[in-house]
């Protein structure tokens, strides 16, 4: 078991090597089209770089790749289609038999341009390539507001966090996405959303959302309650609850009933002061009834 198995390494360097005969003497510069398919991928995700463009005998593929900033491919796999064998073998990414590249469990170091190399039966050499961009996986955004219930004419600032660096920031409205109108800027960023002179038509749900090509996460709403600048329902920036409106009432009756017991205590005073100061003869008799 162990011959067989040297032997067919054996077969795939012998045959590697020809291929790199071949590669220092291409007989033809045709190109290939390699595609990302998803297109855009973010952390974890999985990617196939999917070569196009030719419908031939195929004898191997390699593959390189050049992060950015290097002038220069790095060679990563190499794959026999005679064999059905890639080398090395225990690496995370896998060449499929029509020579296109699986990248699973995507890293952002992944993010590279990546060039794939084919040898054909006549020893013809075929290269293609296309850049990969892998998104950062995005966190759920928090949002945060001066005031929730506030009067018409007076300003709103609304304002979007998140822990991803270079998200983008969006703004939604009732559950839409927010068309910015006169009194409506935003800042930094678009994660400062600022309204002057606010209306009633401003009232409802806001939401921010945190967004890359690959992936978008929304805050939890926040809903906004916008008073008439003479509305009863709010004083000195303040709303009654139904708690404080019952304290009120209970206060209210409270003191009409102390009231009501010190008027009682005079008058019993007064009317027995009255009686005192009559004489006796002339108190009139016990009056029963008929």
């Amino acid at each position: 078991m162990h011959a067989g198995k040297a032997a067919s390494l054996g077969r795939l360097r012998l045959h590697a090597a020809s291929i790199l005969s071949c590669w220092s003497q291409p007989t033809s510069a045709q190109g290939l089209t390699v595609v990302p398919e998803p297109a855009n991928v973010k952390e974890g995700d999985n990617v196939t770089l999917v070569v196009q463009g030719f419908s031939g005998t195929t004898l191997s593929y390699a593959w390189f790749s050049r992060s950015p900033g290097d002038s220069s491919d790095t060679q990563m796999v190499m794959y026999s289609v005679i064999y059905s064998m890639q080398t090395p073998a225990n690496i995370r990414q896998k060449v499929l038999p029509n020579g296109s590249l699986l990248i699973p469990n995507l890293v952002l170091n992944d993010t590279k341009y990546y060039t794939v190399q084919m040898v054909d039966t006549f020893g013809k050499i075929l290269r293609g390539g296309a850049p990969l961009t892998v998104y950062e996986k995005l966190a759920k955004p928090m949002i945060a507001v001066n005031d929730t219930n506030i009067l018409e004419d007076e300003s709103l600032i609304l304002t979007c966090s998140t822990e991803n660096v270079g998200a983008n920031i969006g703004w939604f409205f009732n559950d839409q996405p927010l068309s910015l109108h006169g009194r409506m800027s935003t800042f930094k960023n678009n994660q400062i959303l600022l309204i002057k002179g606010v209306k009633r038509e401003d009232a409802g749900s806001y939401q921010c959302e945190a967004w890359n090509p690959a992936h978008a996460k929304r805050s939890d709403a926040l809903t906004l309650t916008v008073s008439s600048s003479e509305s009863p329902e709010r004083s000195n920036g303040a709303t009654l609850s139904g708690g404080s409106i019952t304290v009120v009432v209970i206060g209210v009756l409270a003191g009409v009933a102390l009231l009501g017991a010190l008027i009682y205590v005079l008058i019993t005073k007064n009317t027995g002061r009255g009686k005192k100061d009559q004489p006796r003869g002339e108190q009139s008799a016990p009056r029963y009834g008929k």
